[in-house]
């Protein structure tokens, strides 16, 4: 099973559009900037909100978009398959700027290099395994023993080696740390996070 992901987030004067584990961020012009944010605002990010499907899609996971607005980072959920204009519209804000033209850019966008890389992990139900899941061996620190969900923080380097094992194996894959079977998400972190209070295990 293939999950994809979705995060969206504008702040200050960057907007970093994450897809499936790649950050691209773009250096907007500020009449630019105020275009886009105009259209979040427009799209009702400057409210918390989950968007809900009444389709059961397994094989998809939701997309997220966090606006900072008044000082404080609003998040909006768009689960898959929901529909409606205000779907529509954080959509076409997605598009948008994927295809932003050359002209609205101080600079071309580069690859979102993360300085710090959480790592959350949990031990899955065996019940939930299937032989067709693929188990790879974990080759970074030792993931803790924990039954619930762990976030663990790496730095540098291994934040480096996080992102290569990460792009090693497909999503889905389960870990293997040890003797134990681990399900792990590889969460970069954004120039305003630091650290695991910052994301939700």
């Amino acid at each position: 099973m293939s999950i994809r992901r979705r995060r969206l987030v504008l702040s200050g004067s960057l907007a970093v559009l994450v897809a499936v584990s790649i950050l691209t961020v773009g250096h907007h012009y500020t009449w630019a900037y105020r275009r886009v944010y105009r259209d979040a605002r427009l799209a009702g990010l400057a409210a918390a909100r989950t968007l809900p499907s009444e389709e059961q899609m397994p094989d998809a996971g939701p997309t997220v978009l966090t606006l900072l607005a008044g000082g404080r980072h609003k998040v909006t959920t768009v689960q898959p398959g929901a529909r409606g204009v205000r779907v529509w519209m954080i959509n076409r804000l997605i598009d948008g700027l994927r295809s932003l033209s050359r002209g609205d850019l101080l600079r071309p966008s580069v690859t979102y290099r993360p300085a710090q890389m959480a790592i959350i992990a949990w031990r899955p139900q065996e019940t939930a395994l299937a032989p067709t899941h693929q188990i790879v061996p974990w080759t970074l620190r030792p993931l803790p023993a924990s039954q619930q969900a762990t976030c663990s923080l790496f730095n540098g380097t291994e934040a480096e080696a996080a992102a290569r094992l990460a792009a090693s194996a497909p999503s889905g894959t389960y870990w293997r740390s040890g003797s134990r079977l681990y399900s792990v998400v590889f969460r970069p972190l954004l120039p305003d996070e630091s650290g695991c209070t910052a994301i939700s295990p």
